[in-house]
């Protein structure tokens, strides 16, 4: 009986990061804050890179790179930085989150 409530406190508190780190998406997207737009896309891809699916992984990549590249664009504080990669990025990790219940999780932890 422990283990079952053991392993609801961790799912809580992993869900509880995600929501954190979504917020924190949010928050910078809404600001403009590129450079913390994207170091929480990137914390939230870290958190949920192992359970992306097969099929997702090349696209998230390749999202991923996209986004990766558009920073560093924007790194000399002078050039202007395009939030589509970044958003693009953000839908895609939605997604898969969604896919994995993972954005309105269940009592139930099968599957994590």
């Amino acid at each position: 009986m422990e283990t079952n409530t053991e392993d609801w406190n961790m799912a809580k508190a992993y869900f509880m990061r995600l929501d954190e780190i979504l917020t924190s998406c949010c928050i910078s997207h809404m600001k403009g804050d590129i450079l913390n737009y994207f170091k929480s896309l990137y914390r939230l891809y870290i958190e949920i890179e192992a359970k992306i699916p097969e099929k997702y992984i090349e696209e998230t990549e390749i999202l991923l790179k996209q986004a990766i590249n558009e920073k560093n664009r924007g790194l000399d504080g002078e050039t202007k930085v395009s939030l589509v990669p970044f958003v693009e990025f953000e839908l895609q990790l939605r997604k898969i989150l969604e896919n994995k219940n993972m954005l309105t999780p269940k009592r139930d932890l099968k599957g994590l």
